[in-house]
């Protein structure tokens, strides 16, 4: 892995409160399991994700580097802009889940540095490495090269699954892999997907 957290699973946070395993919320919050607070009498209940378990580790989201640049301004942070945004994968917009990164491609032997992975939406949100706080963490990676890859990995559970078409950006394809063979299981969206629902009827 070229990143600090190796062998964690994608929602191992620091502080201790994912389960390392089945990446379960073991404070409630946006998995729904018992509310640990002062006076919740659940604090015993058992929280499980089968789905999560079986296909979150399964996938990932493969994205391509546009550019990198140095934000010089107050603190200063570099700045990963990818191909790929919170249309594909959701959840890090959504309440800052974690996902494991890897660079692929020239920049890759890089010593890691802290990198801000963001999107192609122009939206507050539409960055990658966020906390729960909804604020910029960033994260230690080698700063990659124009088209190398960036993969978001454990993205099986709530990839395609949580897609849209912000923006009418079509949804990207999927690609099974086994055996040593890649086959194209779904295309990506073309326009005439997106519009494919649009009519003029008279109701």
């Amino acid at each position: 892995m070229n990143e600090s957290t190796q062998g964690q699973t994608f929602d191992d946070r620091r502080d201790g409160s994912r389960d390392r395993r089945s990446g379960i919320d073991r404070r409630g919050g946006s998995r729904g399991g018992p509310d640990r607070r002062k006076g919740d009498r659940r604090t015993n209940a058992a929280a499980l994700a089968l789905g999560v378990a079986l296909v979150g580790m399964t996938a990932t989201s493969v994205s391509a580097d546009i550019f990198t640049r140095r934000n010089e301004k107050g603190e200063g942070h570099t700045f990963v802009m990818v191909d790929a945004g919170f249309c594909d994968l959701l959840r890090p917009a959504m309440y800052g889940s974690y996902h494991r990164m890897d660079i692929v491609g020239r920049g890759a032997a890089r010593a890691a540095e802290p990198c801000v992975v963001a999107g192609p939406l122009c939206e507050s949100g539409d960055v990658f490495t966020r906390s729960e706080q909804e604020l910029l963490e960033p994260r230690m990676l080698p700063r990659p090269e124009p088209q190398d890859l960036l993969v978001l990995q454990d993205a099986g559970a709530y990839g395609t699954v949580m897609s849209s078409n912000y923006l009418s950006m079509g949804r990207a394809p999927e690609v099974w892999w086994e055996g040593g063979t890649a086959r194209l299981v779904s295309r990506r969206e073309r326009l005439e997907d997106i519009v494919a629902r649009e009519c003029d009827e008279v109701i």
